[in-house]
C-alpha cells in the first residue's frame, strides 16, 4: 500500500500564482507559462516545474548538479566534498557557496589579508574537488543576518545554477552564521519557484530539492540521516582538499585539538598526516559515531569509517525516483524516509 509522503504540501500551495515565461513559445500560445512578466522574458520556458511528475519526466536533460550554500569559505568541503567530488566524476556538476569572506578565522592575520587569503584556499580546493564554480559573496565572518536583501541574493543565485540538489545548513547550530544562512536558504526554497519575486531572475526549468548538511545538535529536534555517503574510498583527495585551507587546518583550528601552532608540521606530507590522525572535521567524526548502526546496516554490516550524512529538508520538492536511483548509482545510501 502506497503511504502518504510526509513531505507532501496541499495542491493549493502549488496554485499560488500564474507562472509567465515566454523564451521559445510562439506569440499565439495561451499558455500561461509562455506569457511574459511586465513585458519581459523573465521566466521559464514551457512547463511549470513546479507540476507533480515534472522533476521525473526532465531528470535526464541535463548532468546532475549538486549546490551547496554554507556560511564560510571551508564548510562546503567539510560536509560535502565527498558528495561534491562523486557526482563531478560521474560527469555531474558541483557548485560551492560562501556567503561570508571568512575574514574573521584567524588569531593575528587581518580581516582584509585573511579574507583575501581564504578565496584563494577555497580557489585550490575547488580545483582537487572537481567543483566548477566556488563563489564567495563576501557577507563579513560574525555579521551575516537572514536579511530579506541576502535571501533575494542567494534566490538569484539559486536560480542561476539550477540545482537538482541543494544542501545548506540546519538552523539549529552553534554558529550564528550557520544559522543565518541556513534561515536564508530554506526561506528562499519555495521563492524560487515565484516568478514575481525577483523577477529579474528567470525561475529555472528544474527547482532543487533541498538537504541538510550533518550536525550534531539535539535541539529542536536531533539531526536525521536520510543520504549518506562514503569518505573513506575518496580520504586521500578530501585530505588534500582540506588541505588547501591552511589559515584553518593549520593556523586557527590546532589549539582546539590541543596544538600549539609551532606542533603544526611545515611540509606537505606532515601536514596531510595531521590531518588524518588529528585534524579530521569534526562533524566526519560525529557523523560516524551518531549514525553507527544505521551505516553498518546500509552497507551490509560494516559502514565507512567517515561519512557525509544528510536530511531531506521539508519546505522544498521531494526528489523523485530517478534522482534517489542517481544517488544510489554513485554508491550513496538512502537510508531515511524514502519519498
Amino acid at each position: 500500500m502506497k503511504c502518504r509522503s510526509r513531505f507532501a504540501l496541499p495542491a493549493a500551495a502549488f496554485a499560488l500564482c500564474a507562472l509567465a515565461g515566454c523564451c521559445g513559445m510562439s506569440a499565439a500560445s495561451d499558455s500561461v507559462a509562455s506569457k511574459p512578466i511586465g513585458g519581459a522574458a523573465s521566466h521559464f520556458p514551457g512547463e511549470d516545474p513546479r507540476v507533480p511528475g515534472f522533476a521525473e519526466k526532465h531528470f535526464a536533460d541535463r548532468p546532475f548538479k549538486v549546490m551547496f550554500v554554507g556560511a564560510h569559505p571551508d564548510d562546503a568541503d567539510f560536509q560535502a566534498g565527498a558528495l561534491a567530488l562523486k557526482v563531478s566524476r560521474s560527469g555531474g556538476k558541483a557548485v560551492f557557496v560562501s556567503c561570508c569572506n571568512g575574514d574573521k578565522g584567524h588569531q593575528w592575520m587581518s580581516p582584509k589579508e585573511l579574507a583575501a587569503r581564504r578565496y584563494k584556499e577555497t580557489q585550490a580546493s575547488a580545483k582537487v574537488l572537481g567543483v566548477e564554480k566556488y563563489y564567495v559573496l563576501g557577507y563579513p565572518d560574525c555579521e551575516i543576518e537572514p536579511t530579506l536583501e541576502l535571501r533575494a541574493r542567494l534566490t538569484r543565485l539559486i536560480r542561476q545554477e539550477a540545482p537538482n540538489l541543494l544542501i545548506t545548513h540546519r538552523i539549529s547550530d552553534y554558529h550564528a552564521d550557520h544559522r543565518a544562512v541556513g534561515m536564508a536558504v530554506r526561506d528562499a526554497t519555495y521563492l524560487l519557484g515565484v516568478p514575481l519575486y525577483c523577477p529579474d531572475a528567470p525561475v529555472p526549468e528544474m527547482l532543487p530539492f533541498v538537504m541538510y548538511g550533518g550536525d550534531s545538535f539535539k535541539e529542536p529536534a536531533p539531526f536525521r540521516a536520510d543520504l549518506a555517503v562514503a569518505d573513506d574510498d575518496v580520504l586521500d583527495v578530501l585530505l588534500e582538499a582540506w588541505a588547501c585551507h591552511e589559515s584553518q587546518k593549520f593556523e586557527w583550528l590546532p589549539p582546539q585539538k590541543g596544538l600549539l601552532y609551532d606542533q603544526v608540521p611545515k611540509d606537505h606530507d606532515g601536514r596531510i598526516a595531521l590531518l588524518r590522525g588529528k585534524m579530521m572535521p569534526g562533524r566526519l567524526i560525529s557523523n560516524t559515531r551518531r549514525h553507527r548502526k544505521e551505516l553498518d546496516l546500509a552497507w551490509g554490516g560494516c559502514g565507512p569509517k567517515y561519512a557525509e550524512v544528510f536530511e531531506l529538508c521539508e519546505y522544498a520538492r521531494k526528489p523523485v525516483p530517478k534522482e534517489i536511483a542517481y544517488l544510489r548509482s554513485l554508491g550513496f545510501k538512502w537510508i531515511g524516509y524514502e519519498p
